[in-house]
């Protein structure tokens, strides 16, 4: 089996759990529940990489119901002196988003500048975007 996250605090990411690809069942529960706040059935398939994210409110209805988004990660090589970064738009309230990213010395208003995504909606991902390391901006309107 995949195995268990356990006792993962808000906000909380974790390495990819390695396992076969097939149907795989997966929860949130409080800690020391054995109820789930929410559940999902979820094919994966062999040798990828996936990622969820929970989203929504325990007890939420609508917009803010519990839920994942689930997201297909990419198997390419990242470059060499390079970093991939993608953006997901995690908001159920905030509607269309446009995302700059910027060196963080660049402190120049963002009047003007083009967005490197533009209208990332309500549970969508952008496409990976290579950055040397360094300090970046990263503005969102």
């Amino acid at each position: 089996g995949l195995g268990n996250l356990d006792a993962a605090p808000r906000a909380e990411a974790s390495f990819y759990n390695p396992g076969s690809g097939g149907a795989r069942t997966l929860s949130i529960r409080p800690s020391g529940s054995s109820t789930p706040i929410v559940s999902v059935n979820l094919p994966l398939p062999e040798l990828s990489f996936t990622t969820a994210i929970a989203l929504g409110t325990p007890g939420g209805t609508g917009a803010d119901a519990p839920r994942f988004l689930v997201v297909s990660d990419p198997k390419t090589a990242i470059p060499n002196d390079l970093c991939t970064l993608r953006f997901v738009n995690v908001s159920s309230f905030s509607g269309d988003v446009d995302v700059y990213v910027d060196p963080a010395a660049d402190l120049t208003p963002i009047t003007g500048k083009t967005p490197d995504f533009v209208n990332l909606g309500p549970e969508e991902v952008s496409d990976a975007i290579g950055l040397i390391p360094a300090n970046w901006r990263f503005m969102i309107t």
